[in-house]
C-alpha cells in the first residue's frame, strides 16, 4: 500500500534538516576562529593589541551587519552583489545631505533609497527572472553612478551627532560593534522562531515544497534582498561615522568579503541552510585573517587571496568534493559515540 504524505509533512521533514544544519553552522568557523587568535597571539601578537582590535571591530561590524541580508539572500539561492554599491551611496548619501539637512530626515532618505534598491532587485529576479548575479551585479554599477551624481566627485564631513555615537564605548567595545551585535540577534531570533524565518527556509530549500504549503517565494525574494540593501545602507551610514568623511570607494572592498563571510560562517550555496550569527562570527574571522596580513605587511592584493581562499575552501567543505567525506567522516564519529554510550550503559 502507497501511502503519500501530506504537504504539512514535507514541509515539516525540510525545514527540521534545514534547521538541524543551520544549528551546527556556528561550530566549524566559531572553532577556526579560535584558533586564528590563538596563532595571531602566540605569532603575531601585534595583530591583538588594542589599538589593532579598536582598528578591526568596526569593519568587522560592518561586513556583520550586510553579512545579516546577504545570508537571507543566500538561502534563497541568490546573491548581492550591489551591497558594496550600496553601503557606498549610503555613506555618500549621510555625509553630503547631512550637511544641508536634518540629521532624521536624512537617514529617513538614505532609508528610502535603500529599500527602493532592494524591493527592485528583488522584483527583476522575481517577477522578471533575472539571473541574480546579472541583476545585483547592474544595479551596483547603476548606484555607483548615483553616488558620484550625488557626491559630484567629492568627499563631505559625517555628521557630528554620528561621529560622536560611532565613538562611543560601552564595556569597552565600541558603539558600532554593539549595534551589530543587535542587529544579529534580532534576525537570529525572527529567521530561527517565526513563521516568517520558517517560510525563507522552506522557500530556499525548495519553491516546490513551498508553493505546495502555500508559501508564496516571491514575497520572502522580495523581503531578502530589501533587508540585504536596507542593512548594507545601515553598514553604510555607520561606516561614514567611523571614517569621519565619505570616500567614492569607501564600499568597495565589501563587495567581496560579505559574500566571503557568508559563505565561511556556513550557509549553504545550494539554499535553505544558513545561520546570520554564523555570518557574523565569519566577518571577525576574516576582519582578524586581514588585519594580521596588514600587520605582517602584506600586500593588498594578498588580503584579496586570502579572502578568495576562504571562499574556495568553505564552499569546497560546504557543497563541493570535501562536503562527502567529511560528512561520512562526521556521521562515523557520531554512529562510534552512540555505540560507546549504549556499552557504557549495559555495563
Amino acid at each position: 500500500m502507497t501511502t503519500t504524505k501530506s504537504p504539512k509533512a514535507t514541509e515539516t521533514r525540510l525545514v527540521t534538516k534545514k534547521g538541524r544544519a543551520a544549528n551546527r553552522t556556528w561550530v566549524p568557523v566559531t572553532v577556526a576562529t579560535v584558533l586564528l587568535f590563538i596563532v595571531t597571539w602566540v605569532a603575531v601578537p601585534e595583530a591583538l593589541t588594542r589599538t589593532s582590535l579598536a582598528a578591526m571591530l568596526p569593519l568587522a561590524a560592518v561586513m556583520a551587519l550586510a553579512g545579516v541580508g546577504q545570508t537571507m539572500v543566500v538561502q534563497l539561492r541568490g546573491i548581492d552583489l550591489s551591497t558594496g554599491g550600496m553601503i557606498t551611496l549610503a555613506g555618500t548619501m549621510t555625509a553630503v545631505l547631512g550637511t544641508r539637512m536634518p540629521l532624521l530626515a536624512t537617514l529617513a532618505l538614505v532609508l528610502i533609497a535603500s529599500v527602493a534598491v532592494g524591493i527592485l532587485n528583488g522584483w527583476l529576479i522575481a517577477r522578471m527572472s533575472v539571473t541574480p548575479l546579472i541583476a545585483t551585479l547592474s544595479m551596483a554599477s547603476v548606484l555607483t553612478g548615483v553616488v558620484w551624481l550625488v557626491s559630484d566627485g567629492g568627499t563631505a564631513p559625517a555628521p557630528k551627532a554620528l561621529v560622536e555615537l560611532v565613538d562611543a564605548r560601552f564595556l569597552g567595545l565600541p558603539m558600532i560593534a554593539w549595534i551589530s551585535v543587535v542587529v544579529v540577534v534580532i534576525f537570529a531570533v525572527l529567521l530561527k522562531f517565526s513563521v516568517f524565518g520558517r517560510s525563507l527556509t522552506i522557500s530556499g530549500a525548495s519553491e516546490r515544497a513551498a508553493r505546495v504549503v502555500g508559501v508564496k517565494p516571491f514575497r520572502y525574494t522580495l523581503a531578502a534582498y530589501t533587508a540585504s540593501a536596507v542593512l548594507s545602507g545601515l553598514g553604510g551610514v555607520l561606516l561614514v561615522a567611523y571614517l569621519r568623511n565619505s570616500s567614492l570607494s569607501m564600499g568597495s572592498g565589501y563587495q567581496l568579503s560579505v559574500v566571503a563571510a557568508v559563505v565561511v560562517g556556513g550557509t549553504s550555496l545550494l539554499g535553505g541552510r544558513g545561520s546570520v550569527v554564523a555570518t557574523a562570527i565569519g566577518s571577525v574571522f576574516l576582519s582578524q585573517l586581514v588585519q594580521t596580513a596588514m600587520t605582517l605587511g602584506a600586500p593588498s592584493s594578498l588580503q584579496l587571496l586570502l579572502q578568495s581562499a576562504a571562499i574556495a575552501i568553505a564552499a569546497a567543505v560546504g557543497v563541493g568534493p570535501l562536503r562527502r567525506p567529511l560528512t561520512a567522516t562526521m556521521a562515523r564519529m557520531r554512529r562510534l559515540r552512540r555505540g560507546a554510550e549504549t556499552a557504557s550503559e549495559s555495563e
